[in-house]
């Protein structure tokens, strides 16, 4: 599992590296009016995933912790084909109907979600078998490609039209998807005409639970965008989305432990497994939010604009501590254990709990911060109803207290400290946190990191 989180992190931080970019140049670059709109396409786009009626999460359960060279070539192949037909469909139902309402942004959505389905394919699928290495590349070459183009768009033909922006987001990923379609081909026999409605309904059948879960994930942590594009202006719709496009940087940072762990779980669930990497989760989770303070700092100097942003910046960071534990753990374990009704009404439990958050706290306050708040404190009860419901896997009570201290210093150090002095003491209080209060945990991670140097140092006297 070592060897895998590690393929993902070197793949996340390139990405980490390639979104920064994005973040902060399309903002400061683009209109306000230009950059609300195509985030409302991405929005849009997001919900891609709904059209292929859960076929790909049937399929990601039914491969889930097997290896490639053990997966039948015919298989595979009507596994393909069956679900290029099924997005072809529903995206060109989609495409009509926005057709006739006129609806340019319908239009281009529509035509995303296929492209957006057919690579999000080779996703789940280099996902659930292992293949970390390809899920890297089908990570980053995508959103590499789209950054290049799009920044000769912006530099060179100095276009403020949100539609380029979107176009190139479409016909690069239908590149890529073609790519990986190639490169999957070369190792299984992949026939074009090989279809299955049986195994179609059957791959649905399992994965439908698990994409309406899916999907009311997707509703949950979206739901606050939502909000803010019905009852608020373009502008502050523009700068929330910046604050969630920065956030999203996190899980460059955080997906290690979200996407190997369902793998790892599937060949091994035991209660001390699970505590062990529910404990690799907080202290991933803790590090991770440390990033809102050079991102703050980079906003204030670079995006005068979206200064705006930054307190929903530092609550948005702050749920990413406790996503960490129910994405990487708890979430995983559902999957593994196939309790996907039970993941779904836990999710439809919080949507209505962020549902009533997001319109009090605007009712009182009136302010897109409002909507950050009511995220944070329901990804905080989403950590505690897993807590409640699983007493086999709860933290120890040095482990709450630790985690308790750190994000009570987080908010501190964000409303009160400068983000460079901020900085050095938050991550100074994570480490000596940990010493102090988890020391075991402290020593395990000092271990990991000796391995690694011994492992660095070990190919360099060899070559």
């Amino acid at each position: 599992m070592k060897k895998n989180m590690a393929y993902i992190l070197v793949a996340n931080v390139l990405y980490l590296f390639i979104g920064l970019v994005s973040s902060f140049v399309l903002p400061k670059f683009l209109s306000v009016d230009s950059y609300s709109y195509f985030k409302t396409f991405t929005l849009y786009v997001g919900y891609a995933g709904v059209i292929q009626l859960g076929y790909a999460d049937g399929m990601y359960l039914y491969y889930g912790g097997k290896e490639l060279d053990g997966i039948n070539d015919k298989t595979i192949a009507v596994d393909i084909n069956n679900y290029i037909i099924l997005n072809l469909i529903v995206g060109f139902c989609i495409f009509i109907v926005s057709a006739i309402m006129h609806s340019t942004i319908g239009v281009i959505v529509s035509i995303a979600m296929i492209c957006d389905n057919f690579l999000g394919f080779f996703r789940s699928l280099f996902q659930a078998i292992g293949e970390f290495k390809n899920y890297g590349l089908a990570l980053n070459i995508q959103k590499f490609s789209i950054l290049i183009i799009q920044l000769l768009i912006m530099f060179v033909f100095h276009s403020d039209n949100y539609l380029h922006y979107s176009a190139v987001s479409v016909f690069v990923t239908f590149g890529c998807a073609v790519y990986f379609y190639l490169q999957l081909s070369k190792k299984k026999t992949i026939r074009p005409g090989m279809l299955s409605f049986q195994r179609a309904m059957e791959m649905i059948k399992q994965g439908i639970v698990l994409l309406i879960g899916n999907f009311a994930n997707l509703l949950f942590t979206s739901l606050d965008r939502w909000f803010i594009k019905a009852l608020m202006a373009n502008l502050q719709f523009a700068q929330y989305s910046f604050a969630v496009s920065a956030e999203s940087l996190i899980n460059a940072l955080i997906s290690p432990i979200t996407v190997s762990f369902y793998n790892a779980f599937c060949k091994n669930s035991s209660a001390e497994y699970i505590k062990k990497s529910k404990r690799i989760s907080m202290i991933f989770g803790v590090l991770a939010i440390s990033t809102v303070f050079p991102i703050v700092w980079v906003t204030k100097i670079f995006l005068p604009k979206y200064t705006d942003s930054v307190t929903p910046l530092v609550f948005l960071f702050g749920a990413h501590s406790f996503y960490a534990v129910v994405k990487g753990v708890y979430v995983n374990l559902y999957k593994v254990n196939k309790k996907q009704n039970k993941y779904l009404f836990q999710l439809i439990e919080l949507i209505i709990i962020a549902t009533l958050l997001n319109t009090i706290l605007y009712f009182f306050y009136r302010k897109m911060d409002a909507f950050a708040i009511a995220t944070f404190l329901t990804a905080l009860l989403w950590l505690i109803i897993c807590e409640v419901q699983n007493p086999n896997y709860r933290f120890a009570k040095k482990e709450c207290a630790y985690f308790l201290i750190v994000i009570c210093v987080y908010f501190a150090l964000n409303f009160f400290i400068n983000e460079v002095l901020g900085f050095i003491i938050y991550i100074t209080t994570v480490i000596l946190g940990l010493r102090m209060l988890l020391p075991e945990v402290f020593e395990e991670i000092l271990g990991l990191f000796k391995e690694a140097y011994l492992k660095i140092a070990k190919r360099k006297l060899s070559k």
